[in-house]
């Protein structure tokens, strides 16, 4: 099956944040914590970390359009991540790892990203463990709540990222490209005469 690029993780995570979170006019319930502004919750963490791994992808650099596979496989990895600290009802894409009672679901979604970051982008290291650290300290939760969403969040993102072995994201930009000619087959324009974008996709799945 071709992996689909769009963002429905991330509509789906902050759907079940929102959910488990608000009461039934949408207002917070006694369990919700008080968020403080200047911490990360709920779609602020899908945010923050989509916006890292546009950063990242460009700082290799690689085509943008690679970077929307990594970015959706991480948005995977935090959805089931959340799925499983919140018991949601939806079908996981790769597992729905155990979690503990009162396990914080950002920083199961935060660990689910930072380990996709890790696997995805290896020569950029210390650039995503200083944004995990920065991200994981704004999380509104106590250090157990975090420890135990932090168990979750990395078991989520291996059985992704297993899931997702041998799934040809990463072949060369021209894999499966021959210049074509003759009637009715597209060949590189000019004035740059350049290359198909990224014809590698069609062998991505």
């Amino acid at each position: 099956m071709k992996l689909k690029l769009y963002s429905f993780p991330a509509i789906a995570i902050a759907a079940i944040l929102f959910a488990m979170t608000s009461g039934p006019n949408g207002q917070l319930s006694n369990q919700a914590p008080v968020t403080p502004i200047n911490a990360l919750s709920g779609p602020a963490v899908l945010d923050d970390w989509g916006n890292r791994f546009t950063s990242l992808g460009a700082s290799v650099p690689e085509n943008a359009l690679r970077t929307q596979v990594r970015t959706t496989i991480a948005q995977l990895a935090m959805f089931d991540a959340v799925n499983a600290v919140l018991d949601g009802p939806y079908r996981p894409f790769a597992s729905k790892p155990a979690s503990a009672p009162g396990a914080s679901p950002e920083a199961a979604a935060i660990r689910a990203a930072y380990i996709v970051a890790l696997n995805e982008f290896p020569t950029k290291t210390a650039t995503i463990n200083s944004a995990y650290n920065t991200s994981i300290a704004g999380v509104p939760a106590s250090p157990e709540a975090i420890a135990d969403g932090i168990v979750v969040g990395e078991a989520a993102a291996n059985a992704v990222l297993a899931a997702r072995v041998g799934d040809h994201r990463n072949d060369p930009e021209l894999e499966g490209y021959t210049p074509g000619n003759g009637p009715g087959v597209w060949t590189p324009t000019p004035p740059a005469f350049a290359n198909p974008q990224v014809p590698f996709l069609q062998f991505v799945t």
